[in-house]
């Protein structure tokens, strides 16, 4: 089992000097039960609705977004216990709605330690405003099992104002064995989040304004 809490600790810092509202971890009590599938449910507590809507159909008993600890076929946790599988089919839409608008979002994304026993589902991911338009997209590359690792990663999305209502996830793949999606620590911040200083990620391409990314190595 192999966990950093580097991004978190990162993560953090970046949510206090950004004055986050939010810094969700999917770690305590109320995810003290794994397997968790959140879709369909409020966290009141944060203000966040998680939903799966169109574009495929679920063929495992959890489907959308599930809170899990599952690590072990080559799986790379960002920081344990817990993280979110966006489990199901490629071309679901799983959303994420916020209460109230935010400028700046971060997560960290799963990671790969053994290539040749994980793969890496992929997916987009769109960030939009209360009018349902899209202020900005994320393509996150798939990798193949038995392609390459990949470290830990760190993104980050500042619109141009605080307009950001909901998050849409889609995965690009859907392949076999522990090829998965999954994201943790999940900042929302009402101003936006400090600019990384690094932008060179293996794996991940970024499209539109505003879109900043950072890789973190796994210690």
């Amino acid at each position: 089992m192999v966990r950093t809490l580097r991004c978190a600790v990162l993560l953090a810092a970046a949510a206090a000097l950004a004055g986050a509202d939010t810094l969700k971890t999917f770690d305590g009590p109320i995810f003290s039960a794994v397997p968790l599938d959140l879709t369909n449910q409020l966290l009141a507590s944060d203000g966040l609705t998680f939903s799966s809507t169109t574009g495929g159909s679920c063929t495992s008993s959890y489907c959308g977004f599930v809170v899990q600890n599952f690590d072990s076929g080559g799986i790379l946790i960002p920081s344990g216990p817990n993280y979110v599988n966006v489990a199901g089919n490629a071309g679901v839409l799983n959303t994420l709605t916020l209460n109230a608008p935010v400028q700046g979002v971060a997560f960290d994304l799963l990671g790969l330690q053994n290539a040749s026993a994980a793969g890496f589902d992929g997916a987009t991911i769109d960030f939009l405003n209360a009018s349902n338009a899209v202020v900005g997209t994320m393509t996150i590359n798939p990798v193949q099992v038995g392609t390459t690792n990949l470290a830990v990663q760190t993104v980050v999305f500042n619109s141009t104002a605080a307009d950001i209502t909901s998050i849409g996830f889609t995965k690009i793949n859907t392949a076999a064995g522990q090829a998965m999606f999954g994201f943790d620590n999940l900042v929302l911040s009402s101003t936006a989040i400090p600019e990384p200083a690094s932008v060179g990620l293996i794996g991940l391409g970024l499209v539109g304004a505003g879109l900043l990314r950072r890789r973190f190595n796994a210690r």
